[in-house]
């Protein structure tokens, strides 16, 4: 991580230090700069530190520009992905990853209002959706998760060059639709623990209370207490929840259980003590889940159980469900109810109003 230094040798300026794609530490001199400037100049730095990481060739502290001259891609997205990490800095990491695979198959591409560059995009943007789906074996999920990168960044970068051109169709035309989410079954999770009965009780955690993973990543020992567990939104301390609010989630009876084999039983598995584990739990559950020939659903499936369960199974007030969940809108919530057949003569079987 770069890391800004207050000079003691000269009042009011700063230094900042990072790692070049060599691995050697470089410094620059900043002079006197506002905090937005510097956390500006922080994010670059960051930035160029995980591009170095992930293999995309530096150059100072910017990126390789094509050779030819002209608005392209490549030039917008390096500007997205530091506002990007000033505004969320929790998914600053997978705003990466997907840029990775976004400069390298639109990097070059220009951005102006023209039928050759109309036709270029379409064109990218077929042979990028084959080959992550085809060769790369990426899920649905994925490619709609850098579907909604690119053009969250040409939404940023589109504008300044033109108020509307077929440009704009072309690229924002060819939607992709957003995958169904998979909710998983008592069962499927059952043989998903048994497949990794290392892991079994982190999974478990994760079903029974909820938590986003970037959540789990942050989350302290002393906010899991006995009978519940303090999910805190804390900017200053570098910690925030995805709706802005704090919460506060009771522990069942399976919570606890996993809580107290995860802390005191095998360190290997403590997401709450052991931060080198973060960043491992995707992949591990992914194997998991086809170990235990369970054929759909990601780490993040477990938080939609415990909604699905809370709302479709157990029937809880959705209001109630919702400040469990941390939604900020309760739209969000009902996103999960499952209307079924039997569901309409379940509702009137029980229904009297004159106690005969």
């Amino acid at each position: 991580m770069a890391s800004l230094i207050k000079r003691v040798d000269r009042p009011g300026h700063w230094q900042i230090r990072w790692r070049d794609e060599s691995g050697k530490q470089r410094s620059k001199g900043l002079g006197k700069m506002s905090k937005k400037d510097r956390d500006v100049a922080l994010a670059e730095a960051n930035l160029v530190e995980r591009g170095a990481k992930n293999g995309l060739v530096i150059k100072g502290s910017m990126m390789s520009a094509p050779a030819e001259k002209g608005p392209v891609y490549r030039e917008y997205a390096k500007q997205y992905q530091i506002d990007f990490a000033l505004e969320y800095p929790r998914s600053a990491r997978k705003c990466d990853g997907h840029m990775i695979h976004l400069i390298k198959h639109f990097g070059d591409l220009r951005l102006v209002a023209s039928e050759a560059s109309e036709k270029s995009w379409c064109d990218a943007w077929d042979r990028y959706k084959s080959i992550r789906l085809g060769e790369d074996g990426v899920s649905a999920s994925t490619l709609h998760g850098e579907w909604e990168t690119l053009r969250s960044s040409l939404n940023r970068a589109v504008p300044k060059l033109m108020r509307y051109s077929p440009m704009q169709q072309a690229v924002f035309g060819p939607k992709v639709p957003k995958p169904h989410i998979h909710v998983f079954e008592p069962h499927e999770l059952a043989a998903i623990d048994k497949a990794d009965p290392v892991f079994a009780a982190v999974w478990r955690w994760g079903s029974n209370t909820g938590m986003r993973r970037g959540e789990l990543e942050a989350l302290q020992r002393k906010l899991i207490g006995r009978d519940e567990v303090a999910i805190l939104n804390d900017p200053k301390a570098g910690v925030e929840t995805k709706s802005g609010a704090s919460r506060i989630v009771p522990l069942s009876d399976e919570a606890q259980d996993a809580r107290d084999r995860i802390i005191f039983e095998n360190k290997e598995t403590s997401l709450f003590l052991n931060p080198v584990s973060r960043g491992v739990w995707s992949k591990r559950f992914l194997r998991a889940r086809i170990k235990a020939g369970v054929e759909r659903g990601t780490l993040h499936g477990l938080r939609h159980f415990f909604i699905s369960h809370l709302v479709n199974e157990l029937r809880e007030p959705l209001p109630v469900v919702q400040e469990l969940a941390g939604h900020s809108k309760i739209e969000t919530t009902m996103k999960y109810i499952r209307v079924l057949p039997d569901h309409h003569k379940r509702a009137i079987a029980n229904f009297k109003v004159y106690g005969s």
